[in-house]
């Protein structure tokens, strides 16, 4: 067996491990929530994560996908650059959401949580920096996306046991546990491609990817 067989081995191992604990953790997350929460509060979360959350994150995998092979073929600057153009569609679509908040919570009744939808606007942010730093990950170690998930998802447990369990912050408590939760993935994910961000981003990628992106989304 070759050392890129070993790897891939070793990587397949490490993610499908990190799967199974993560379906662990995340039932335990969800017990703390249910529990946690009063049967409102749940179903404000379940409105949020369902119906706000997944049409604002739509696009968050329309770079990644050309990013993802372009540093697969080991292109110059490749994941800084899709890093770069993600961010910037996040930050675009992070202002639209602000911007319909006060709507959006009104049609809903919900605008006495109004601050905590604006904490969950980091949410977004960090939903797409994820979403282009594992496919970057993929495509060249995979097996620090299956560590990722497990950072991620265990720092979640823990956060949501101190937040919700011990100092009783409900449904902001569940925010502020996904939201650090995700800022402490996102940390060992870029730790992890540190030396691609000293390479320069190439605005050209950025053209390129614009052009087939619609494909994508659709």
């Amino acid at each position: 067996m070759t050392r890129k067989q070993i790897r891939m081995h070793y990587s397949g191992f490490i993610i499908f491990v990190s799967k199974l604990i993560t379906l662990i953790t995340g039932i335990t997350f969800t017990l703390m929530v249910a529990n946690s929460l009063s049967q409102n509060e749940y179903g404000i979360w379940g409105i949020f994560n369902v119906t706000i959350i997944p049409n604002f994150t739509v696009l968050s995998s329309a770079v990644s996908f050309w990013a993802m092979r372009f540093v697969a073929r080991e292109k110059q600057g490749a994941t800084k650059t899709g890093i770069i153009a993600n961010m910037t569609l996040a930050l675009i679509v992070t202002l639209v959401y602000l911007a319909l908040l006060p709507v959006i919570t009104t049609a809903f009744g919900l605008g006495n949580y109004l601050l905590i939808y604006v904490v969950a606007a980091a949410q977004v942010i960090e939903t797409y920096l994820i979403s282009v730093l594992e496919a970057c990950l993929q495509a060249q170690q995979p097996h620090f996306v299956g560590y990722g998930l497990l950072v991620g998802e265990l720092c979640k447990v823990l956060l949501a046991y101190v937040f919700i369990m011990r100092l009783g912050l409900g449904l902001l408590g569940v925010i502020l546990s996904i939201v650090i939760a995700f800022a402490v993935k996102i940390a060992f994910y870029l730790k992890s491609v540190m030396l691609e961000l000293r390479q320069k981003a190439v605005l050209g990628y950025m053209k390129e990817w614009l052009k087939g992106s619609a494909f994508n989304i659709y």
